[in-house]
């Protein structure tokens, strides 16, 4: 009697985690989906690059830092529990990102210097940002940031330069190449 309440035990735990993985994969596959439809398409920072981006950024006391396509959030989190005494803003337009980031702030316990906001970072209020993070494709960061003056602002983009604009360093992030230079972060100061 016991081995048939194992089997069926053992069962159930598979088909729990079966609807699970569908789950996952659905929302996943709706991310992309919703992402296709906009300038930038959804693509992760690998939280291990997290202490050299922000560490490139130089983030300090009271510097505002906004993450332009913030996705799940994951990196506006780190960095708002590392520097408690900066603010960190993460821009995102896709609403199935946008819900999953504030349920990650809601889970890393609500903290007061992290915010995101569900907008398009081409129309976004930027004007406070002394810092910002980015990983969007050239023209878009050309869109951003290669006419406007940006007194004192300092834009670390992974992989891709800003046009006409020339980097004060440019640092890799992993010793890995990748097939369009994701491994490579530049920094400006613009």
């Amino acid at each position: 009697m016991n081995l048939v309440a194992a089997i069926w035990g053992s069962l159930i735990f598979a088909q729990f985690a079966l609807l699970f993985a569908l789950i996952g994969f659905i929302i996943r596959f709706g991310i992309l989906i919703i992402s296709r439809g906009f300038d930038v398409p959804f693509v992760r920072t690998p939280r291990a690059y997290f202490p050299k981006i922000a560490e490139a950024l130089k983030i300090r006391p009271n510097d505002v830092v906004y993450d332009l396509g913030s996705g799940e959030g994951k990196f506006v989190l780190y960095c708002a529990q590392k520097y408690p005494d900066a603010r960190f803003v993460g821009i995102e337009r896709n609403f199935v990102l946008y819900v999953q980031a504030l349920a990650r702030k809601k889970i890393a316990g609500n903290p007061r210097n992290a915010t995101f906001r569900r907008e398009n970072f081409f129309t976004t209020d930027m004007r406070d940002a002394t810092r910002v993070y980015a990983y969007l494709l050239p023209k878009a960061m050309e869109r951003l940031f290669s006419d406007t003056p940006h007194p004192g602002l300092r834009v670390a983009s992974r992989a891709f330069q800003i046009k006409r604009r020339e980097p004060i360093e440019t640092m890799e992030l992993t010793q890995k190449k990748g097939w369009h230079n994701q491994h490579l972060l530049h920094i400006y100061e613009l």
